[in-house]
C-alpha cells in the first residue's frame, strides 16, 4: 500500500498497477498544493477524490477539543479522501502536505464511472480500504494493549520500511507532534522515549529526523 501501515505488517507497494495511476491521472485535474496547505478540512463536504504524485500528505482527525489524531501518511499513487465516495460524503479528516505535493483531483461522478469501466481497478480500490480498515482496527488494539514505548518502537519501524519508490536509507522526517498523535501519546512522554532510543544505541537523531540503526 502507498501509505504507511502502523499497525499492520502490510509493505508498500501500490495496490494501484502503473496503468491504473495513468488512467487516474488522464481523468482527474493535476493541481499543486505547498507544505500546510490543506487538499481539504474535516467536515467539508466532500465532491472529489485524490491521487497522490509527489510528496507526502497526513491525514489528521481533529475532535471537539482540538486533540489530533494522525490517521495516515499517504505516499505517491496513494488515493486519499475516498469518504467522499461513500453515503455521507463529508470529509473525515484533514488532509496536509508534509512538503510540496502534487496531486490529480477527480470529481466523486468521474471516479464512480472509471470503477464501472475496469473491475479490475475497482476490486483494487476495495483492497486499499480493506488494508485500511485493518490497519485502523489494529491501531485501536494497540492503544489499548501496548505501552507507549511499544507503539513508538512499532510506528518508528513502520517508518523505516523500505520504499520501493524512493532511495534505500531515507530518515523518518516527522515532528515529535506527529508522532505522538500517530502512537496516541504526550509530545513530552514521546520525545523522552526517543532519548532513550537515543542512549540505547537503536535510533540516531539527524537533525530534526531519525535514522533507525538497531531495527531487531
Amino acid at each position: 500500500m502507498r501509505e504507511y501501515a502502523v499497525a499492520t505488517d502490510q509493505d508498500l507497494q501500490s495496490p494501484l498497477t502503473p496503468e491504473s495511476v495513468r488512467k487516474l491521472a488522464a481523468r482527474g485535474v493535476e493541481r499543486q498544493f505547498r507544505r500546510g496547505e490543506c487538499l481539504f478540512h474535516q467536515g467539508d463536504l466532500g465532491n472529489s477524490v485524490f491521487l497522490l504524485l509527489r510528496g507526502r500528505v497526513k491525514v489528521c482527525l481533529i475532535s471537539r477539543s482540538g486533540l489530533r489524531t494522525i490517521l495516515r501518511i499517504h505516499l505517491p499513487s496513494s488515493l486519499i479522501g475516498m469518504s467522499s465516495l461513500g453515503s455521507n460524503p463529508f470529509r473525515d479528516g484533514t488532509a496536509t502536505p508534509l512538503e510540496p505535493v502534487t496531486a490529480v483531483e477527480l470529481t466523486n461522478g468521474e471516479m464512480r464511472k472509471i470503477m464501472s469501466e475496469d473491475s479490475g481497478l475497482a476490486l483494487r480500490v476495495m483492497r486499499i480500504l480493506l488494508d485500511r480498515l485493518t490497519d485502523l482496527h489494529s491501531r485501536l488494539a494497540d492503544l489499548q494493549a501496548t505501552s507507549v514505548e511499544q507503539r513508538l518502537a512499532r510506528l518508528l519501524l513502520a517508518l523505516g520500511r523500505n520504499d520501493p519508490n524512493a532511495a534505500a536509507g531515507a530518515t523518518i522526517a516527522l515532528t515529535h507532534e506527529d508522532l505522538s498523535s500517530l502512537v496516541g501519546a504526550r509530545r513530552p512522554t514521546v520525545t523522552t522515549t526517543l532519548t532513550r532510543f537515543v542512549d540505547a544505541g537503536l535510533i540516531e537523531k539527524i537533525g530534526r529526523n531519525i535514522l533507525i540503526k538497531d531495527a531487531e
